[in-house]
């Protein structure tokens, strides 16, 4: 329970694509409070373990459980 423990993680899969067009380097992901791309303000980021490079076609994704945020 987030609002006791302060730790909360994705209970869904969470994809972007597939990509029509390469996407290039991709090696973190953040978090914003808004919706629209390339609006809203950085609440907070984090560095992948594995860093990718994302080509036309390709899906990205974080299966359930995997994104672990902990406010503290």
């Amino acid at each position: 329970d987030a609002s006791s423990s302060g730790y909360i993680e994705n209970v869904n899969t969470i994809q972007f694509g597939p990509f029509t067009a390469d996407v290039g380097y991709v090696s973190g992901i953040g978090l914003f409070d808004s919706y629209g791309v390339g609006s809203g303000n950085l609440l907070m980021y984090a560095r992948l373990a594995t860093p990718r490079v994302l080509q036309n076609g390709d899906i990205f994704q974080f299966t359930a459980g995997n994104i672990d945020i902990l406010f503290g």
